[in-house]
């Protein structure tokens, strides 16, 4: 990460105009999308109000296409914060949000691809200026969480005749799995996020699987009280998200009605 200290100008950043091409985004994708190249956040005073202005920017430099991008500034010193997303918009919408009540907090798209961000911080004592290179890349591997699903071929010879829950695409049993991996601690939102799948292919305000991963991605961040519980539903969504662009690249899903159904089925995998 590179940093250095400039006095903040009317001139705005030079924007890459490139559009970058994903099957899938993690946040904004609801959002229709500025024109502004730059968000300005006011920070509240703390006890090192009175230092020399830092901007601080931690994040991973790269990330797989689905995965929650979140470049976090709380390290910095301030009292007015600007961060600058290159570029600003794809496909007519933002890849980046700033919260009000979060202003050194901010979210990124995941449309894979290679992206400049950068965060100015300034005070009564001047600017600093921090930049970050983050790339996004596509992921087409499929993860096998359970090599060996079935080691006794006829576990049952007497099966219920009770007819089958219907796995249409196969994800309620791979949900399932994967699900049953969280720790005890962090499983105990399954219903929540049962709840918020189902919510979102409630929303007819989605149109496609773009607003839907977006839509859903944010509500599902909201749910957990600390980056410690939400984690294990990283890597839990992750693994989703790579399932999905699977079946979607062998044709399964012929319309967002197809994608809608199978995420009824993923809800019925978190909670069976």
């Amino acid at each position: 990460m590179e940093q250095k200290t400039k006095q903040i100008k009317t001139k705005d950043m030079m924007i890459d105009k490139r559009v970058i091409a994903a099957l899938v985004i993690s946040i904004l994708g609801t959002l229709t999308a500025s024109t502004e190249t730059a968000k300005e956040t006011i920070g509240l005073p703390t006890e090192k109000s009175n230092e020399i202005a830092k901007a601080i920017i931690k994040s991973e430099n790269e990330y797989l296409q689905g995965e929650l991008i979140v470049l976090d500034g709380t390290d910095s010193i301030g009292t007015h914060f600007t961060w600058k997303v290159d570029p600003p918009e794809i496909k007519g919408k933002q890849t980046y949000f700033i919260s009000p009540n979060e202003p050194l907090i901010c979210y990124m798209s995941s449309f894979s691809g290679m992206y400049k961000a950068s965060l100015t911080s300034s005070n009564c004592n001047g600017n600093q200026e921090s930049e970050k290179i983050i790339v996004v890349k596509s992921d087409n591997t499929t993860p096998n969480p359970n090599p060996n699903p079935n080691p006794n071929p006829n576990p049952n010879p007497n099966p219920n005749p009770n007819p089958p829950v219907v796995d249409k695409y196969g994800l309620v049993n791979y949900t399932h799995q994967i699900t049953s991996d969280i720790p005890s601690q962090s499983k105990t939102y399954s219903q929540q996020v049962a709840d918020v799948i189902n919510k979102t292919i409630s929303n007819s305000s989605l149109t496609n699987s773009d607003e839907f991963a977006a839509s859903f991605i944010v509500s599902l961040r909201s749910i957990f009280p600390s980056e410690s519980a939400s984690e294990p539903w990283k890597i839990w969504y992750k693994s989703i998200i790579t399932k999905l662009i699977d079946l979607e690249s062998q044709g399964k899903f012929k319309n967002y009605s197809d994608y809608k159904e199978a995420w009824s089925d993923i809800a019925k995998g978190v909670v069976k």
